[in-house]
């Protein structure tokens, strides 16, 4: 609310792709380590089977060791993560979203 953004929360890899086939997001935030089906592999069926086709999925993980952002992750954040890094993370995105326009 600090940020004026409405934040959706799910408990598991599982509910979080069940949450992205009902509602539509404008970005996700993905822990990496949620139970059951894992954030990556939460992010790559997302993004896989078309459910938020151009929606940016970013990274969240407490890991010591750097994971690569790939295909899947639009970005990575680090936690403990502030709102301070949070807010640049969003404005980052939406800096940086394309927009693309059906002329036909």
């Amino acid at each position: 609310d600090k940020l004026g953004v409405k934040c959706i929360t799910a408990e598991s890899g599982e509910e979080a792709i069940e949450i992205v086939k009902k509602k539509s997001f404008s970005m996700i935030f993905m822990d990496l380590h949620m139970p059951g089906i894992d954030g990556q592999t939460a992010a790559m069926i997302i993004r896989d089977s078309r459910l938020a086709p151009g929606v940016p999925v970013v990274a969240c993980t407490a890991d010591a060791f750097k994971i690569k952002k790939d295909d899947v992750f639009s970005g990575i954040l680090y936690k403990p993560i502030t709102l301070e890094e949070l807010k640049r993370s969003i404005d980052k995105i939406e800096r940086n979203r394309v927009v693309k326009i059906d002329t036909k």
